[in-house]
């Protein structure tokens, strides 16, 4: 009996030594790559936790309030996922009611921020098979939402380019178009993708021996001038917020049914008798999301907030009550939401505050929740997709670690899960900001950190083998 004891007692201090000696290890090399010049007056927060032994592992100033950026949206995603009442799709749909004297089409915005230019076809062919009257009105119903196109604390001179796109009930092609110059011995040639009514661009640009471009475009507009110069055989892309896309899709709308009058509405119309539904185009909210966070995509996170408020019966949709509604549903699954400020949900906001130690509170709680498995099938997966395609390039195997990233101006963020089946599972949080310099120089510390992870994630799955 007492050789079995002192067996057991020789096992365990071998066990906990081993695992001391590991954590030791990571912490070290995890103070060393944070002493890297490029950090010199950056605030640096880490948190590495070991979820199978439900061990923190590395800590460093985690209780700060610090910015999120696009990390905020693992927020939203939570929520939707938490939801007692979930959302399924959302519906785009095409409707005629037949009023005395005319026929009046209703192109009805549900919120779908992936709704195409071929979507927008085959809307245009359901109302060119319809048999209309003459003296035909368009409408497109915009009141599922509030007017306001952009979100509290979102900075004016981000509103031109394509990540600071309104956010309104209706959208088509990201809310987005691109403008392309290319040099050539005959001139400079300007390209718009897609064409779309009322875009147009001004060119002054000449062919020149080098690259000199300024792209200009003034917020509530759909005009680009571009000036200076560019190499022959040169070429450069921009890509620009989409203006008014309501008022776009009334423009196509009205130009391929011969249409009397149009409009767009904001407030929600009496209910009508019977209008004939020509066409639903519906999108699976998972695939919204799966988007949204693969992509890092900011018109898809406040659309879907502005929907979690309507779902809710705030009508219209609101950014304010959309992110009430997400600290709601994830303060009532357990997360702590008292120093979490949300302004909007993809963190554009510079209102937007969170500690890594409450966004690393609910990656555990998403962890260890019934929705783990669907909430890792969200997630960017290291060299394969979105914002991690290109990360990661010196870790095997490195499309086991998903995570969200988040990126502004001097602030870079990482926050996800190494995910090797059956290896040690280990989640983190890294937020970096104030730092001076390129965010690349940033995400390539950060991928040290991860291989750190990685390495310490391996080595405990030999150790567990051996015994």
């Amino acid at each position: 009996m007492k050789t079995l004891l002192l067996f057991f007692i020789v096992h365990y201090c071998w066990v906990f030594s081993s695992h001391a000696q590991g954590v030791v290890d990571l912490n070290s090399r995890i103070n060393s790559i944070l002493l890297r010049k490029e950090l010199t007056g950056c605030m640096s927060a880490v948190i590495v936790k070991d979820l199978d032994r439900d061990s923190i592992l590395y800590s460093r100033y985690e209780e700060f309030n610090l910015h999120p950026a696009s990390t905020a949206k693992l927020y939203l995603a939570s929520a939707y996922l938490l939801d007692k009442n979930p959302l399924d799709s959302v519906r785009t749909v095409v409707t005629v009611s037949r009023k005395p004297g005319f026929d009046l089409i209703t192109l009805t915005g549900g919120g779908d921020p992936l709704f195409s230019l071929e979507d927008m076809e085959k809307v245009v062919q359901s109302l060119q098979r319809y048999p209309v009257r003459k003296n035909l009105h368009v409408r497109v119903d915009c009141s599922l939402f509030d007017s306001i196109p952009y979100g509290p604390g979102w900075v004016w001179d981000d509103l031109p380019y394509y990540y600071a796109p309104p956010v309104l009930a209706f959208a088509i092609n990201h809310n987005a178009f691109h403008v392309t110059v290319s040099g050539a011995s005959q001139g400079a040639r300007v390209q718009v993708v897609p064409r779309l009514p009322g875009v147009r661009v001004e060119s002054f640009v000449t062919v020149a021996e080098r690259d000199s471009l300024l792209f200009l475009k003034p917020p509530y507009s759909n005009k680009v001038t571009v000036r200076g110069s560019i190499r022959s055989g040169s070429s450069k892309k921009e890509r620009f917020s989409l203006w008014g896309p309501p008022e776009i899709a009334l423009s196509i709308l009205m130009a391929n049914t011969n249409a009397d009058s149009g409009y767009v509405t904001y407030h929600a119309a009496e209910p009508e008798q019977k209008p004939d539904t020509l066409l639903v185009i519906a999108r699976s909210v998972r695939e919204i999301l799966r988007y949204m966070l693969v992509k890092s995509d900011n018109l898809s996170a406040e659309m879907l907030c502005k929907l979690l408020a309507a779902r809710s019966g705030e009508l219209p949709g609101s950014l304010q009550a959309g992110t009430r509604r997400i600290k709601d549903i994830i303060a009532r699954a357990g997360l702590d939401t008292t120093r979490l400020v949300l302004a909007d949900a993809s963190g554009m906001s510079c209102y937007d505050l969170t500690t890594p130690e409450n966004l690393h509170r609910l990656l555990e709680m998403m962890w260890r929740s019934e929705h783990q498995s669907q909430f890792l099938g969200l997630l960017p997966r290291g060299r394969k997709d979105g914002t991690l395609r290109y990360r990661f390039r010196h870790i095997p195997d490195a499309e086991h670690i998903r995570a969200k990233t988040g990126t502004i101006t001097g602030a870079s963020m990482l926050a996800g899960y190494v995910a090797f089946p059956a290896k040690t599972r280990i989640s983190f949080v890294m937020f970096m900001q104030n730092f001076v310099g390129r965010a690349k120089t940033i995400r390539s510390i950060q991928d040290r950190i991860v291989k750190a992870i990685v390495q310490y994630a391996l080595g405990k799955r030999r150790e567990q083998l051996r015994k």
